[in-house]
């Protein structure tokens, strides 16, 4: 383990191959949520963090899962409505209270 003792040891190792540099996104997603977090965070916080960074799975829901499934029934169903790439809530649902 590389011993980072300073601040400019910190960024120099970050700007290494070794650290950042060269990194696939884990590494600097896995830090961020760690110092978002106050500087400790738990393995399913982090993993949480990569789902929402993941640009495949996001691909992947917005083709195969949100228009085809709930989408299409939700707007069928008359609870939202569907423009271009967003759906917006419609009739009863838009009327709700905040107490509701």
């Amino acid at each position: 383990m590389p011993k980072i003792d300073s601040y400019e040891a910190l960024i120099k190792f970050l700007k290494s191959k070794k650290g950042l540099q060269m990194s696939h996104i884990y590494k600097p997603s896995m830090l961020l949520t760690i110092l978002r977090a106050g500087g400790t965070a738990s393995k399913r916080q982090i993993a949480e963090h990569f789902a929402l960074r993941d640009e495949n799975q996001i691909d992947f829901y917005t083709r195969k899962t949100v228009q085809p499934m709930p989408g299409k029934r939700l707007v069928r169903d008359g609870l939202l409505t569907k423009e271009k790439d967003s759906y917006s809530l419609y009739g009863v649902m838009a009327k709700l209270t905040a107490d509701q």
